[in-house]
């Protein structure tokens, strides 16, 4: 039997655990840290746009990329999409999204020697096992409609019902002439 638990509650977990507890020697457990598509997906929508620029990059070049390229591109620095994709994963442990020991899924790769305790990043690099999944992963959120729906001007304010200033108060009453206008 293959059971696959998801985000339960702290009290559910802790029943769950004595169970398996009290039958240890029937049990083989393991747990899931493998990334798959639906896995990548929650990943990379939690991502800022320029985060998730930086791993489609790493996707897109088969899953390693030379750190030159990436500082070219990204004129900010690189410390702000890896930061973004180190908390990333940390949400994910935290909100039950993925196992504790689940690894990054990109990774820095280090060149050179080390000098005074620092090294440059020389790529990043995306494991093959998981660069299948973040390839479905962006195919499906590529295939997502876009959340504003436009042709690319900014949208103007809808214009107002005709019922829009009713909530506005009278002065005169309703039955009242309208004044014509100063210009006629």
């Amino acid at each position: 039997m293959r059971i696959t638990i998801e985000a339960s509650s702290k009290e559910f977990e802790r029943k769950l655990l004595d169970l398996f507890t009290e039958h240890r020697s029937e049990l083989a457990v393991t747990v899931e840290t493998d990334w798959n598509a639906e896995r990548a997906v929650t990943f990379l929508s939690t991502l800022n746009p320029v985060a998730r620029d930086f791993a489609r990059r790493i996707v897109d070049a088969g899953g390693h990329l030379d750190a030159a390229v990436l500082r070219s591109e990204f004129e900010g620095g690189l410390r702000g999409p890896t930061v973004a994709l180190t908390n990333a994963l940390k949400r994910g442990f935290k909100r039950g999204w993925w196992a504790e020991g689940t690894e990054a899924p990109i990774t820095v790769v280090y060149g050179g020697s080390l000098t005074d305790g620092w090294r440059q990043a020389s790529a990043y690099e995306l494991n093959a096992d998981a660069l299948n999944a973040f390839r479905q992963a962006f195919a499906r959120l590529d295939a997502a409609p876009a959340r504003l729906n436009w042709d690319g001007d900014a949208p103007s304010a809808p214009p107002l019902a005709d019922w829009a200033n009713h909530d506005t108060p009278r002065v005169l009453p309703h039955d009242a002439e309208p004044e014509p206008d100063g210009d006629s």
